[in-house]
Protein backbone atom coordinates (compact mmCIF):
# COMPACT_ATOMS: atom_id res chain seq x y z
CA UNK A 1 0.00 0.00 0.00
CA UNK A 2 1.83 3.59 -0.94
CA UNK A 3 1.63 5.51 2.15
CA UNK A 4 0.26 8.63 -0.56
CA UNK A 5 -3.20 7.41 -0.99
CA UNK A 6 -3.62 7.06 2.41
CA UNK A 7 -3.02 10.53 3.53
CA UNK A 8 -4.89 11.44 0.34
CA UNK A 9 -7.71 9.07 1.97
CA UNK A 10 -7.42 10.63 5.00
CA UNK A 11 -7.69 14.40 4.55
CA UNK A 12 -10.39 13.68 2.59
CA UNK A 13 -12.11 11.92 5.12
CA UNK A 14 -11.54 14.16 7.44
CA UNK A 15 -14.18 16.80 5.90
CA UNK A 16 -16.24 14.24 6.36
CA UNK A 17 -15.47 13.98 9.78
CA UNK A 18 -16.21 17.85 10.18
CA UNK A 19 -19.98 17.48 7.98
CA UNK A 20 -20.85 14.79 10.04
CA UNK A 21 -19.99 16.48 13.86
CA UNK A 22 -21.94 19.67 12.62
CA UNK A 23 -24.88 17.21 11.35
CA UNK A 24 -25.62 16.19 14.47
CA UNK A 25 -23.79 19.04 16.90
CA UNK A 26 -27.27 20.88 17.62
CA UNK A 27 -28.57 18.36 19.47
CA UNK A 28 -26.06 19.72 22.11
CA UNK A 29 -27.38 23.20 22.44
CA UNK A 30 -31.02 23.25 21.83
CA UNK A 31 -31.83 24.97 25.03
CA UNK A 32 -28.73 27.54 24.53
CA UNK A 33 -30.21 28.20 20.95
CA UNK A 34 -33.83 28.18 22.10
CA UNK A 35 -32.23 30.61 24.97
CA UNK A 36 -30.17 32.92 23.16
CA UNK A 37 -32.55 33.49 20.33
CA UNK A 38 -35.86 32.81 22.11
CA UNK A 39 -36.62 30.12 19.39
CA UNK A 40 -39.05 27.91 19.45
CA UNK A 41 -39.07 24.17 18.04
CA UNK A 42 -40.09 25.07 14.69
CA UNK A 43 -37.85 27.41 14.60
CA UNK A 44 -34.31 25.52 15.86
CA UNK A 45 -35.69 22.52 14.03
CA UNK A 46 -35.70 25.03 10.35
CA UNK A 47 -32.14 26.39 11.76
CA UNK A 48 -31.15 22.62 11.82
CA UNK A 49 -32.88 21.72 8.45
CA UNK A 50 -30.64 24.73 7.01
CA UNK A 51 -27.66 22.62 6.78
CA UNK A 52 -29.51 19.81 4.70
CA UNK A 53 -31.35 21.88 2.12
CA UNK A 54 -28.11 23.34 1.34
CA UNK A 55 -26.28 20.15 1.25
CA UNK A 56 -29.31 18.26 -0.99
CA UNK A 57 -29.41 21.50 -3.26
CA UNK A 58 -25.41 20.98 -3.91
CA UNK A 59 -25.75 17.50 -3.92
CA UNK A 60 -25.86 17.23 -8.38
CA UNK A 61 -23.91 20.66 -8.82
CA UNK A 62 -21.31 18.55 -6.11
CA UNK A 63 -20.91 16.10 -8.73
CA UNK A 64 -20.86 18.50 -11.87
CA UNK A 65 -17.79 19.97 -9.68
CA UNK A 66 -16.02 16.90 -9.13
CA UNK A 67 -16.41 16.03 -12.66
CA UNK A 68 -15.17 18.97 -13.69
CA UNK A 69 -12.28 20.55 -11.69
CA UNK A 70 -11.60 17.32 -9.74
CA UNK A 71 -11.91 17.04 -6.06
CA UNK A 72 -8.63 18.53 -4.30
CA UNK A 73 -9.79 21.73 -5.74
CA UNK A 74 -13.64 21.43 -4.99
CA UNK A 75 -12.68 20.16 -1.30
CA UNK A 76 -10.15 22.47 -0.38
CA UNK A 77 -12.26 25.49 -1.38
CA UNK A 78 -15.92 24.19 0.24
CA UNK A 79 -14.28 23.38 3.16
CA UNK A 80 -12.90 26.82 3.69
CA UNK A 81 -16.44 27.88 2.96
CA UNK A 82 -17.47 25.33 6.09
CA UNK A 83 -15.09 26.81 8.27
CA UNK A 84 -16.43 30.58 7.57
CA UNK A 85 -19.89 29.02 8.20
CA UNK A 86 -18.74 28.03 11.67
CA UNK A 87 -17.21 31.18 12.47
CA UNK A 88 -20.47 33.04 11.53
CA UNK A 89 -22.92 30.67 13.19
CA UNK A 90 -20.44 31.44 16.74
CA UNK A 91 -20.64 34.97 16.46
CA UNK A 92 -24.05 35.18 15.00
CA UNK A 93 -25.76 38.12 17.44
CA UNK A 94 -29.55 36.73 16.14
CA UNK A 95 -31.54 33.82 14.57
CA UNK A 96 -31.15 34.91 11.07
CA UNK A 97 -27.59 34.77 11.33
CA UNK A 98 -27.18 31.51 12.77
CA UNK A 99 -29.15 30.20 9.94
CA UNK A 100 -26.87 32.14 7.43
CA UNK A 101 -24.03 30.12 8.96
CA UNK A 102 -25.71 26.72 9.30
CA UNK A 103 -26.61 27.35 5.36
CA UNK A 104 -22.72 27.88 5.03
CA UNK A 105 -21.56 24.96 6.76
CA UNK A 106 -24.18 22.48 4.51
CA UNK A 107 -22.76 24.23 1.55
CA UNK A 108 -19.27 23.74 2.50
CA UNK A 109 -18.96 20.08 3.70
CA UNK A 110 -21.71 19.03 0.87
CA UNK A 111 -18.53 18.04 -1.53
CA UNK A 112 -17.15 15.58 1.20
CA UNK A 113 -18.26 12.19 0.49
CA UNK A 114 -18.61 12.60 -3.32
CA UNK A 115 -14.69 13.92 -3.44
CA UNK A 116 -13.81 11.72 -1.04
CA UNK A 117 -15.75 8.36 -2.97
CA UNK A 118 -14.08 10.18 -6.53
CA UNK A 119 -11.08 9.78 -5.01
CA UNK A 120 -11.31 6.22 -3.60
CA UNK A 121 -12.19 5.38 -6.95
CA UNK A 122 -9.24 6.74 -8.49
CA UNK A 123 -6.34 5.10 -6.07
CA UNK A 124 -7.91 2.28 -5.00
CA UNK A 125 -8.88 -1.15 -6.43
CA UNK A 126 -12.35 -1.80 -7.49
CA UNK A 127 -12.86 -4.60 -5.26
CA UNK A 128 -12.21 -2.22 -2.13
CA UNK A 129 -14.53 0.19 -2.81
CA UNK A 130 -17.52 -0.75 -0.68
CA UNK A 131 -15.44 -1.21 2.12
CA UNK A 132 -13.65 1.72 1.88
CA UNK A 133 -17.17 3.33 1.30
CA UNK A 134 -17.97 1.75 4.88
CA UNK A 135 -14.70 3.06 6.52
CA UNK A 136 -15.15 6.36 5.04
CA UNK A 137 -18.87 6.51 6.91
CA UNK A 138 -17.19 5.48 10.26
CA UNK A 139 -14.98 8.23 9.84
CA UNK A 140 -17.46 10.46 9.62
CA UNK A 141 -19.59 9.09 12.30
CA UNK A 142 -16.60 9.33 14.48
CA UNK A 143 -17.48 13.20 13.61
CA UNK A 144 -21.05 12.46 15.45
CA UNK A 145 -19.36 10.90 18.30
CA UNK A 146 -17.30 14.13 18.52
CA UNK A 147 -20.33 16.23 18.45
CA UNK A 148 -21.98 13.83 21.46
CA UNK A 149 -20.82 13.55 24.55
CA UNK A 150 -17.20 15.60 23.67
CA UNK A 151 -18.82 18.36 22.61
CA UNK A 152 -21.51 18.17 25.52
CA UNK A 153 -18.52 18.23 27.91
CA UNK A 154 -16.61 21.03 25.85
CA UNK A 155 -19.71 23.61 26.30
CA UNK A 156 -20.43 23.02 29.23
CA UNK A 157 -16.41 24.34 29.85
CA UNK A 158 -16.32 27.09 27.25
CA UNK A 159 -19.87 28.41 26.32
CA UNK A 160 -21.13 26.98 22.40
CA UNK A 161 -19.82 30.06 20.85
CA UNK A 162 -16.67 29.57 22.02
CA UNK A 163 -16.84 25.45 20.84
CA UNK A 164 -17.85 26.45 17.90
CA UNK A 165 -15.31 29.79 17.06
CA UNK A 166 -12.37 26.95 17.65
CA UNK A 167 -14.13 24.24 15.44
CA UNK A 168 -13.86 26.97 13.01
CA UNK A 169 -10.05 27.93 13.21
CA UNK A 170 -9.52 23.28 13.31
CA UNK A 171 -11.40 23.15 10.06
CA UNK A 172 -9.88 26.13 8.01
CA UNK A 173 -6.40 24.33 9.16
CA UNK A 174 -7.70 21.13 7.34
CA UNK A 175 -8.46 23.47 3.98
CA UNK A 176 -5.19 24.65 3.92
CA UNK A 177 -3.87 21.11 4.63
CA UNK A 178 -6.66 19.51 2.09
CA UNK A 179 -4.84 21.86 -0.72
CA UNK A 180 -1.42 20.99 0.36
CA UNK A 181 -1.39 16.80 0.40
CA UNK A 182 -4.17 15.92 -1.69
CA UNK A 183 -4.02 14.72 -5.41
CA UNK A 184 -6.33 13.83 -7.74
CA UNK A 185 -5.30 10.52 -9.10
CA UNK A 186 -2.06 8.74 -9.55
CA UNK A 187 0.05 9.99 -12.06
CA UNK A 188 0.39 8.07 -15.52
CA UNK A 189 2.88 5.12 -14.95
CA UNK A 190 2.92 5.29 -11.41
CA UNK A 191 2.45 2.08 -9.74
CA UNK A 192 0.08 3.27 -7.44
CA UNK A 193 -2.36 3.45 -10.57
CA UNK A 194 -5.47 1.09 -9.42
CA UNK A 195 -6.99 -0.61 -12.60
CA UNK A 196 -10.61 0.44 -11.69
CA UNK A 197 -8.62 4.26 -12.42
CA UNK A 198 -8.10 3.61 -15.54
CA UNK A 199 -12.11 3.15 -16.33
CA UNK A 200 -12.49 6.76 -15.31
CA UNK A 201 -10.63 7.98 -17.87
CA UNK A 202 -12.35 6.30 -20.70
CA UNK A 203 -13.78 9.39 -22.94
CA UNK A 204 -17.72 9.26 -22.91
CA UNK A 205 -18.88 11.01 -26.75
CA UNK A 206 -18.16 14.14 -27.03
CA UNK A 207 -21.84 15.48 -26.67
CA UNK A 208 -22.70 13.63 -23.81
CA UNK A 209 -21.21 15.51 -20.41
CA UNK A 210 -21.81 15.39 -17.11
CA UNK A 211 -25.18 16.65 -16.91
CA UNK A 212 -26.20 12.88 -18.99
CA UNK A 213 -25.30 10.96 -15.27
CA UNK A 214 -28.60 13.62 -14.04
CA UNK A 215 -30.82 12.86 -16.78
CA UNK A 216 -30.02 9.28 -16.80
CA UNK A 217 -30.51 8.82 -13.37
CA UNK A 218 -34.11 9.48 -13.30
CA UNK A 219 -35.07 7.82 -16.46
CA UNK A 220 -33.89 4.72 -14.69
CA UNK A 221 -36.56 2.46 -12.80
CA UNK A 222 -33.87 0.96 -10.58
CA UNK A 223 -32.52 3.98 -9.45
CA UNK A 224 -35.23 5.44 -8.03
CA UNK A 225 -36.27 2.39 -5.67
CA UNK A 226 -32.47 2.38 -5.14
CA UNK A 227 -32.20 6.40 -4.11
CA UNK A 228 -35.48 6.78 -2.49
CA UNK A 229 -35.77 4.91 0.76
CA UNK A 230 -32.71 6.72 2.08
CA UNK A 231 -34.94 9.66 2.42
CA UNK A 232 -37.03 8.10 5.08
CA UNK A 233 -34.45 6.31 6.63
CA UNK A 234 -31.93 9.01 6.95
CA UNK A 235 -34.58 11.45 8.03
CA UNK A 236 -36.10 9.10 10.82
CA UNK A 237 -32.14 8.61 11.96
CA UNK A 238 -31.09 12.26 12.13
CA UNK A 239 -34.02 13.72 13.45
CA UNK A 240 -33.73 11.53 16.55
CA UNK A 241 -29.26 11.63 16.63
CA UNK A 242 -29.01 15.18 15.26
CA UNK A 243 -31.44 17.39 16.86
CA UNK A 244 -34.18 15.59 19.09
CA UNK A 245 -32.27 13.06 20.55
CA UNK A 246 -30.67 15.13 23.82
CA UNK A 247 -33.99 16.88 24.71
CA UNK A 248 -35.95 13.74 24.38
CA UNK A 249 -33.64 11.64 26.95
CA UNK A 250 -33.37 14.94 29.12
CA UNK A 251 -36.94 15.68 29.28
CA UNK A 252 -38.54 12.34 29.37
CA UNK A 253 -36.05 10.03 31.26
CA UNK A 254 -34.75 12.96 33.37
CA UNK A 255 -30.75 12.27 32.65
CA UNK A 256 -28.28 15.08 32.67
CA UNK A 257 -26.96 16.92 28.79
CA UNK A 258 -23.68 15.00 29.34
CA UNK A 259 -25.32 11.24 30.16
CA UNK A 260 -28.62 11.69 27.21
CA UNK A 261 -25.41 12.45 24.60
CA UNK A 262 -23.26 9.33 26.04
CA UNK A 263 -26.56 8.03 25.12
CA UNK A 264 -27.06 9.32 21.76
CA UNK A 265 -23.38 8.45 21.45
CA UNK A 266 -24.62 4.23 21.06
CA UNK A 267 -26.11 5.47 17.19
CA UNK A 268 -22.94 7.17 16.16
CA UNK A 269 -21.12 3.49 17.27
CA UNK A 270 -23.44 1.53 16.23
CA UNK A 271 -23.37 3.38 12.61
CA UNK A 272 -19.32 3.48 12.82
CA UNK A 273 -19.53 -0.50 13.37
CA UNK A 274 -22.47 -1.37 10.88
CA UNK A 275 -21.23 0.50 8.24
CA UNK A 276 -17.83 -1.07 8.13
CA UNK A 277 -19.32 -4.25 9.33
CA UNK A 278 -21.98 -4.02 6.14
CA UNK A 279 -19.48 -3.06 3.68
CA UNK A 280 -16.79 -6.03 4.21
CA UNK A 281 -19.87 -8.27 4.35
CA UNK A 282 -20.74 -7.28 0.82
CA UNK A 283 -17.29 -6.93 -0.76
CA UNK A 284 -15.66 -9.86 0.97
CA UNK A 285 -18.70 -12.66 1.34
CA UNK A 286 -19.74 -11.97 -2.48
CA UNK A 287 -23.81 -11.87 -0.89
CA UNK A 288 -26.08 -9.69 -2.90
CA UNK A 289 -26.24 -6.31 -2.07
CA UNK A 290 -29.77 -5.77 -2.66
CA UNK A 291 -30.49 -8.98 0.04
CA UNK A 292 -28.02 -7.19 2.68
CA UNK A 293 -29.85 -3.55 2.32
CA UNK A 294 -33.55 -5.52 2.58
CA UNK A 295 -32.50 -7.48 5.33
CA UNK A 296 -31.17 -4.37 7.47
CA UNK A 297 -33.70 -2.10 6.55
CA UNK A 298 -36.39 -4.51 7.76
CA UNK A 299 -34.48 -4.86 10.82
CA UNK A 300 -33.91 -1.09 11.44
CA UNK A 301 -38.01 -0.44 10.83
CA UNK A 302 -38.17 -3.12 13.70
CA UNK A 303 -36.07 -1.20 16.04
CA UNK A 304 -37.56 1.90 15.63
CA UNK A 305 -41.02 0.11 16.09
CA UNK A 306 -39.32 -0.92 19.60
CA UNK A 307 -38.14 2.47 20.22
CA UNK A 308 -41.37 3.85 19.86
CA UNK A 309 -43.41 1.71 21.88
CA UNK A 310 -41.36 1.26 24.49
CA UNK A 311 -42.69 1.54 27.80
CA UNK A 312 -41.08 3.82 30.93
CA UNK A 313 -40.50 1.10 32.92
CA UNK A 314 -37.85 -0.59 30.49
CA UNK A 315 -35.85 2.83 29.66
CA UNK A 316 -32.59 0.79 31.04
CA UNK A 317 -32.44 -1.39 27.28
CA UNK A 318 -32.67 2.44 25.66
CA UNK A 319 -28.77 2.17 24.96
CA UNK A 320 -29.31 -1.69 23.21
CA UNK A 321 -31.76 -0.09 21.26
CA UNK A 322 -30.00 3.14 20.01
CA UNK A 323 -26.96 0.96 19.15
CA UNK A 324 -28.84 -1.36 16.95
CA UNK A 325 -30.22 1.40 15.68
CA UNK A 326 -27.21 2.84 14.21
CA UNK A 327 -25.71 -0.75 13.57
CA UNK A 328 -28.42 -1.39 10.74
CA UNK A 329 -28.50 1.96 9.53
CA UNK A 330 -24.84 1.52 8.57
CA UNK A 331 -25.97 -0.55 5.79
CA UNK A 332 -26.73 3.02 4.21
CA UNK A 333 -23.73 3.13 2.08
CA UNK A 334 -24.18 0.31 0.23
CA UNK A 335 -27.54 2.18 -2.07
CA UNK A 336 -24.78 4.67 -2.90
CA UNK A 337 -22.59 1.66 -4.31
CA UNK A 338 -25.36 -0.01 -5.99
CA UNK A 339 -26.35 3.25 -7.42
CA UNK A 340 -22.47 3.74 -8.05
CA UNK A 341 -22.51 0.29 -9.93
CA UNK A 342 -25.27 1.31 -12.63
CA UNK A 343 -23.35 3.58 -14.43
CA UNK A 344 -20.20 4.52 -16.45
CA UNK A 345 -17.36 6.04 -14.31
CA UNK A 346 -17.21 9.52 -16.22
CA UNK A 347 -20.69 10.59 -15.21
CA UNK A 348 -20.31 8.36 -11.61
CA UNK A 349 -20.22 11.64 -9.28
CA UNK A 350 -23.59 13.40 -11.34
CA UNK A 351 -25.07 10.06 -10.76
CA UNK A 352 -24.26 9.62 -7.01
CA UNK A 353 -24.70 13.06 -6.26
CA UNK A 354 -28.43 12.52 -7.98
CA UNK A 355 -28.96 9.93 -5.31
CA UNK A 356 -26.98 11.74 -2.65
CA UNK A 357 -29.96 14.79 -3.08
CA UNK A 358 -32.99 12.02 -0.80
CA UNK A 359 -31.56 11.50 2.68
CA UNK A 360 -30.37 14.75 3.35
CA UNK A 361 -34.00 16.45 2.09
CA UNK A 362 -35.46 13.68 4.40
CA UNK A 363 -33.34 14.98 7.28
CA UNK A 364 -34.21 18.69 6.55
CA UNK A 365 -37.88 17.81 6.41
CA UNK A 366 -38.12 15.40 9.58
CA UNK A 367 -36.04 17.54 11.79
CA UNK A 368 -38.48 20.26 10.78
CA UNK A 369 -41.92 18.29 11.36
CA UNK A 370 -40.58 16.82 14.89
CA UNK A 371 -40.52 20.49 15.54
CA UNK A 372 -43.55 21.01 14.66
CA UNK A 373 -45.05 17.96 15.90
CA UNK A 374 -43.28 19.19 19.83
CA UNK A 375 -44.74 23.14 19.45
CA UNK A 376 -48.31 21.77 18.24
CA UNK A 377 -48.88 18.43 20.67
CA UNK A 378 -46.79 18.86 23.56
CA UNK A 379 -45.49 22.16 24.83
CA UNK A 380 -45.67 21.99 28.51
CA UNK A 381 -43.84 25.36 29.81
CA UNK A 382 -40.77 27.56 28.89
CA UNK A 383 -38.82 28.27 31.45
CA UNK A 384 -36.24 31.34 30.36
CA UNK A 385 -36.51 30.50 27.25
CA UNK A 386 -36.13 27.13 27.35
CA UNK A 387 -38.88 24.95 26.06
CA UNK A 388 -40.11 21.23 27.70
CA UNK A 389 -42.26 18.77 25.94
CA UNK A 390 -44.24 16.17 26.80
CA UNK A 391 -43.89 12.17 26.12
CA UNK A 392 -46.60 11.64 24.04
CA UNK A 393 -45.53 14.56 21.87
CA UNK A 394 -42.03 12.70 21.45
CA UNK A 395 -44.09 9.40 21.00
CA UNK A 396 -46.27 10.69 18.30
CA UNK A 397 -43.15 12.15 16.44
CA UNK A 398 -41.44 8.36 16.74
CA UNK A 399 -44.83 7.43 15.20
CA UNK A 400 -44.62 9.54 11.80
CA UNK A 401 -41.07 8.20 11.21
CA UNK A 402 -41.96 4.66 12.03
CA UNK A 403 -45.09 5.17 9.61
CA UNK A 404 -43.13 6.58 6.64
CA UNK A 405 -40.71 3.85 7.38
CA UNK A 406 -42.83 0.59 6.34
CA UNK A 407 -43.48 1.94 2.34
CA UNK A 408 -40.02 2.62 2.66
CA UNK A 409 -38.64 -0.84 3.66
CA UNK A 410 -41.10 -1.88 0.66
CA UNK A 411 -39.37 0.17 -1.82
CA UNK A 412 -36.09 -1.96 -0.97
CA UNK A 413 -37.36 -4.90 -1.30
CA UNK A 414 -38.29 -4.25 -4.79
CA UNK A 415 -34.44 -3.26 -5.80
CA UNK A 416 -33.27 -5.28 -8.69
CA UNK A 417 -29.57 -6.36 -8.48
CA UNK A 418 -28.75 -7.04 -12.02
CA UNK A 419 -25.85 -9.93 -12.83
CA UNK A 420 -22.68 -9.03 -13.97
CA UNK A 421 -23.26 -9.68 -17.73
CA UNK A 422 -26.65 -7.47 -17.23
CA UNK A 423 -24.66 -4.65 -15.55
CA UNK A 424 -23.02 -4.50 -18.57
CA UNK A 425 -25.38 -4.23 -20.85
CA UNK A 426 -27.11 -1.57 -18.38
CA UNK A 427 -24.25 0.36 -18.94
CA UNK A 428 -24.03 0.50 -22.30
CA UNK A 429 -27.70 1.18 -22.61
CA UNK A 430 -27.54 4.19 -20.38
CA UNK A 431 -25.53 5.22 -23.37
CA UNK A 432 -28.03 5.85 -25.91
CA UNK A 433 -30.68 8.25 -25.32
CA UNK A 434 -33.11 6.25 -27.21
CA UNK A 435 -34.02 3.48 -24.95
CA UNK A 436 -35.89 4.18 -21.85
CA UNK A 437 -35.82 3.09 -18.50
Amino acid sequence: MSPTRWLIFLFASLLYFVGYFHRVSLTIVVAELMRDFSASATSIGFLSSLYFFSYAAMQIPAGLLVDSFGPRKTLASFCFLASLGTLIFSISPSLPFAMLGRTFIGLGVSVAFLCTTNLIASWYSVKSFASLTGVLVSIGNLGAIAASAPLAILVTSLGWRFSFAAIAIATCTLAIAIWAQVRDKPERGSSALPQSSLSNDLPIEGKWGSMTGVWLSFRNRDFWFTAFPPFFFFGSFVSLQGLWGVPYLTQVYGVSRVDASLLIMMMSAGFCLGAMFWGLVSDRLMISRKKIYSFCTILYTATWLLLTFLPDEVGAHLPALLFLLGFFFGVMPISIVMVKERFPGRIMGAATGSANVFPFIGAALYQLLMGYVLDTFGLVSVVEGVRTFSRASYRLGFLVCLASLIPATAMALLIREPKETRNQQNNIDLMDPRIAH
